[in-house]
């Protein structure tokens, strides 16, 4: 990939290199099989974007905004907090709701084999 170059301009003038060029180009998906008991779980995630520039920078603030605009709802704060925990045990659905609605983040699970009671997203 070609990097965006600076375009040299005038002191009146202001051409700034145009960054998201960068998150435009790319995208993710990644595919989890989780064990549970006798279920076996398959989740794929992906979002548009370069994930290691764009995609990290939106994952972490969005973290970040979920910590504090949505405090008393993430598992967490339930829990009584407290110890080293995973994002997902600490910020739980709050998170991935904002990732779906500010990132275009798509989570899709479905029980592949085993249990067929469970349930599905």
């Amino acid at each position: 990939m070609d990097l965006p170059r600076e375009k040299s301009t005038s002191s009146s003038q202001s051409n700034p290199v145009d960054h998201n060029a960068y998150s435009r180009e790319g995208f993710f998906k990644v595919t989890n099989i989780s064990h549970s008991g006798s279920a076996e779980i398959k989740t794929v995630i992906k979002a548009d974007g370069d994930p290691g520039y764009f995609g990290t920078a939106r994952m972490i603030s969005e973290a970040g905004l979920a910590l504090a605009r949505n405090f008393g709802n993430l598992p967490y704060k339930q829990s009584g907090g407290g110890g080293v925990m995973t994002p997902m045990s600490a910020l739980g659905d709050v998170y991935i709701e904002r990732m779906k609605k500010y990132y275009g983040l798509q989570v899709q699970s479905e029980v592949i084999s085993g249990d067929e009671g469970r349930k599905q997203r």
